[in-house]
């Protein structure tokens, strides 16, 4: 039996390392496969998501810019808009403290009043039909909001939107449609 030497020893078993270690560099390393196919996947989604436009914001409804919104008990505003400015459309916000449905009167109004007694302050008026066209306006409401639209709003904080008319020296809005009217809050 032949005794070598220690660093003999040494360098042939390093070598037998270094013979171990390039075979295992030279066999295919197949379970690296599934962790390099995700991270090409992650890094294609990743430049994919950069190049796409940011996403644009839901469409809302088409509503006018408006201005301010104007305090229902605010009468002078009101009148001052009414006459200087009748064709501007405003956002008048209150809180709708009497109701009546006018069924025996002519046009059968109804009347949503932000003040009682009613007289000289803002309200809105729901005519049954438009006068010109024979549409039905009331029953437009009545579907929108049941039972109808003046138990529906009675008491409620509400914004209503429209031109100002002013009828007897007193300003209102005449809703002809149920998109003018919702409770704020």
């Amino acid at each position: 039996m032949q005794i070598e030497s220690i660093p003999t020893i040494i360098r042939a078993v390093d070598s037998k390392k270094d013979r171990s270690q390039n075979e295992m560099t030279d066999k295919p390393k197949w379970h690296l496969l599934p962790v390099l196919s995700l991270a090409l996947v992650l890094f294609g989604s990743i430049v994919a998501c950069e190049k796409q436009a940011p996403p644009t914001p839901p469409v809302q409804e088409a509503r006018q810019v408006v201005e301010q919104v104007i305090d229902a008990l605010n009468t002078t505003k009101l009148l001052e808009i009414g006459y200087d400015h009748p064709e501007k459309v405003v956002t008048v916000e209150g809180v709708i403290v009497r109701t009546y449905y006018a069924k025996n009167s002519k046009g059968k109004p109804t009347f949503l009043d932000f003040h009682d007694p009613y007289e000289g302050y803002f309200n809105c008026v729901i005519w049954q039909e438009d006068k010109q066209t024979g549409t039905l306006i009331r029953d437009k409401f009545i579907e929108a909001f049941p039972p109808n639209p003046e138990t529906y709003f009675l008491n409620k904080q509400v914004g209503v939107e429209g031109t100002i008319e002013i009828y007897k020296g007193t300003p209102e809005i005449v809703l002809e449609d149920p998109s003018q009217i919702w409770i704020v809050g």
